[in-house]
């Protein structure tokens, strides 16, 4: 009899324990998506479609943005360009972007070259890139005084390698 309850006794805790292991594997299940370090923001991805096969696009994007100022912005004043690219498809989210400083050569004109690399798991070759250009400065010496200038790029199938393009002419 003591036998009995023994395997009895075993078997409820059997039944009390291993249901909550399972659970708890079945618990650690993450959200696929990115966080960019430098806002803190995370995007979560869509998954697959089970009809849909990822297609690798590597490359690395150039722009050249050459740029006129007004007279009124100071000679050494800071100018950053920024350059961002993104994909957006029915499967996947995917995007990049860089900054860098511009260096004013004259009191009328500058220029910066920013190159953006990519890594990305697109649906389709015909998948459409989109690039779009701000370059920005903000006056010191006048308080909330700025200049800004933006261009959008037409959208294009996202490529493959290297891909610069055609210079961009802004005036601030």
């Amino acid at each position: 009899m003591k036998a009995t309850r023994v395997t009895t006794a075993v078997a409820v805790l059997a039944g009390l324990v291993f249901p909550f292991a399972s659970q708890a594997a079945d618990a650690v299940q993450g959200i696929p998506g990115y966080l960019n370090p430098s806002t803190g923001v995370f995007s979560a991805r869509p998954a697959l479609t089970p009809a849909a096969a990822a297609i690798a696009a590597t490359g690395k994007i150039v722009v050249t943005i050459n740029l006129t100022f007004d007279s009124k912005i100071p000679l050494a004043q800071i100018v950053t360009c920024n350059v961002f690219i993104s994909s957006t498809d029915s499967s996947f989210f995917n995007n990049a972007s860089a900054s860098n400083n511009v260096v004013k050569t004259s009191a009328s004109a500058g220029s910066c070259i920013v190159a953006i690399p990519y890594i990305w798991e697109i649906a389709s070759a015909s998948t459409m890139m989109n690039v779009s250009v701000d370059v920005s400065t903000f006056e010191t010496s006048t308080p909330n005084l700025s200049h800004e200038a933006s261009f959008t790029v037409a959208p294009f199938a996202v490529p493959s390698g290297k891909t610069k393009l055609p210079a961009i002419t802004l005036a601030m």
